[in-house]
């Protein structure tokens, strides 16, 4: 759609607003990282970000993709979520089954990546990490269970969310880790695995946890992990802090500003 303040378009390609009519945006994505793959320069490595905002409001998928879920059992909101009192069971019933629809299509584009990969023939040399930046949100669909809280939170449904290596050949299949690791452990541990030196004047707030990758170490995280979430539209703040085996939550209802 157009933008109502500068006139382009919700996409672009290479600083220029483009259309993709009747096309979803996942889908859209999914195609242009295989099209990236698939004409990339064979003579250099690569990096590819590909971040997908779904699942992500608004909650629209393909209609066949809600189809696909139209039997899915509504998943019952916490007693104590607020969005009890303000979502019926039937829009309850709606979102999740679009919510469903969502990931659908985001797990359909991370096939096509990984076929695109093994098609090209550099599976075995490229690896791949799949995460979410926090966890999902009760009132469009998520459900972090066993986990408690959601977005917008500190408590591990917020926090916790899943992460994935593939490097075959490398990594052990299907190991898993317990390990506490960020988001800022990223760039140090990718740079790590590929070789790349670092050239980095300030010191990172990230540590390469690679070989917790590679299965050769597991350890109590040295230094603590700070976390801030708020509401997107009132109190409360949330903070957080983890060291080692524990973490402290504090909750200000007080308005700071």
């Amino acid at each position: 759609r157009d933008s109502p303040t500068s006139g382009g378009h919700d996409l672009e390609q290479n600083g220029r607003s483009v259309r993709r009519d009747g096309s979803y945006l996942t889908d859209v994505h999914g195609e242009e990282a295989v099209h990236y793959i698939q004409n990339r320069d064979r003579s250099k490595p690569f990096i590819l970000y590909v971040p997908f905002l779904a699942p992500h409001s608004p909650m629209e998928a393909p209609v066949e993709l809600i189809k696909k879920y139209s039997g899915r059992p509504t998943i019952e909101l916490p007693a104590s979520n607020p969005l009890r009192r303000s979502i019926s069971p039937r829009q309850l019933k709606q979102v999740q089954q679009v919510y469903a629809a969502m990931v659908d299509s985001m797990d359909q584009a991370i096939a096509k990546i990984l076929a695109t990969l093994d098609d090209e023939g550099i599976a075995n040399d490229t690896i791949v990490l799949f995460f979410s930046d926090n966890g999902g949100f009760n009132g469009f669909g998520g459900n972090n269970a066993p986990l408690r809280g959601e977005k917008m939170t500190v408590q591990e449904g917020g926090i916790r969310v899943p992460a994935v290596i593939r490097w075959p050949g490398q990594n052990p299949a299907g190991t898993e880790s317990h390990q506490v690791i960020s988001v800022m452990d990223v760039f140090p541990s990718l740079a790590s695995a590929a070789g790349v030196e670092m050239k980095n004047a300030k010191p990172l707030d990230g540590r390469n946890v690679w070989p917790i990758a590679e299965g050769l170490e597991f350890k109590a995280r040295n230094g603590d992990v700070f976390f801030v979430a708020e509401q997107s539209t009132a109190t409360p703040y949330f903070y957080s802090v983890i060291r080692e085996h524990w973490k402290l939550i504090q909750v200000i209802h007080e308005d700071l500003y």
